[in-house]
C-alpha cells in the first residue's frame, strides 16, 4: 500500500561485509573522560602517515609522489621509522603545516643522487605570507647533490618552526645549504638541531627582523651560518659550534 502523501519516510542502508569483517568507519571509539562518541575512521584521519599514500621508507624506492601526495591532502603528515627517497622537491603552501616524524634518529629524508630542483622541502610561494608552519623529527640527508637546499622557507613568514631536526651532506656546491630563508618576519625559530657536512648550515637572506631565534642547535663539519642583507633582531643564543664552524654577517644590524 502506498504511502499517505507528504508522510514521513525512513531508509535504512546497512553494508554487508564478508563473514568476520569490518571496517573502521562502523567501530565506535570514545575518548576517555569524554562521553562522546564517533567512529575509529574519523579519529585515524585526525593527521595522516606518508605510508597512508604508498610511501615505502625501505632507502631504494622512489616515495616522491607518496610523500607529495600526503601533503596535499593533509596539515599533519607524519613519517614512520624508515629512510625516504625523494628525487624532486616537496611543495607545500600552508598556513600551519606540520610534518614529523618518530626522531631525527630513526626517520630520514634523503635526496636521490639524481636530485632535480632547488629543495627537499620547499615550503611557500614565495608571494604570500603563511604562519605556523613545523618541520620536526626528521633527518635530511644531501648526497651532496649540487647547490641543494634541505628546509627552504620562502616567505613563510610568522612563527614558523624546525626543531629537533638533523642535516647532513648539504655540501656539493657553493650555494648548498641545510637551511635557507628569504623574506621571513616575526619569531620563527630554529632550535635543538645537529648540522653536519654542510657548506651552508643556515643561510638567512633579508629576514625582516622581530625575533628570529636560532638555538640550543649543534653546528659541527666546518659549516657555516649566514646573516645576509639588512636584518635586524636576531638571536644567536646558548649553540655549541665547532671543527671550523663560522658566522657571516653582510649588512646586518640590531
Amino acid at each position: 500500500v502506498a504511502p499517505l502523501n507528504l508522510s514521513s519516510i525512513e531508509v535504512m542502508v546497512i553494508e554487508v561485509l564478508p563473514t568476520g569483517a569490518t571496517s573502521a568507519s562502523q567501530v565506535s571509539f570514545t575518548q576517555s573522560g569524554s562521553t562522546y562518541g564517533r567512529n575509529v575512521q574519523l579519529k585515524l584521519q585526525e593527521s595522516v602517515s606518508v605510508l597512508d599514500f604508498g610511501a615505502v621508507g625501505d632507502g631504494v624506492t622512489d616515495d616522491t609522489a607518496a610523500i607529495q601526495a600526503a601533503c596535499n591532502a593533509a596539515f599533519r603528515v607524519y613519517f614512520p621509522s624508515g629512510t625516504y627517497i625523494i628525487s624532486t622537491p616537496i611543495q607545500v603552501n600552508k598556513t600551519g603545516f606540520k610534518a614529523f616524524g618518530s626522531s631525527e634518529g630513526s626517520t630520514a629524508i634523503k635526496a636521490s643522487t639524481g636530485f632535480v630542483g632547488i629543495a627537499m622541502f620547499d615550503l611557500g610561494d614565495g608571494a604570500v605570507s603563511k604562519y605556523f608552519n613545523e618541520i620536526r623529527n626528521l633527518s635530511f640527508i644531501g648526497s651532496s647533490v649540487a647547490d641543494l637546499i634541505g628546509i627552504y622557507l620562502n616567505r613563510v613568514n610568522n612563527q614558523s618552526k624546525i626543531m629537533h631536526c638533523h642535516f647532513d651532506l648539504f655540501n656539493g656546491g657553493t650555494n648548498s645549504a641545510a637551511i635557507k630563508a628569504v623574506n621571513l618576519a616575526l619569531a620563527n625559530i630554529c632550535l635543538y638541531n645537529k648540522f653536519v657536512s654542510n657548506k651552508w648550515d643556515i643561510w638567512l637572506d633579508n629576514v625582516a627582523g622581530n625575533s628570529w631565534i636560532i638555538g640550543m642547535n649543534y653546528f659541527t663539519g666546518g659549516g657555516r651560518v649566514y646573516f645576509e642583507n639588512s636584518m635586524t633582531d636576531v638571536k644567536y643564543i646558548n649553540n655549541v659550534s665547532d671543527n671550523g664552524s663560522r658566522i657571516f654577517a653582510d649588512g646586518v644590524s640590531g
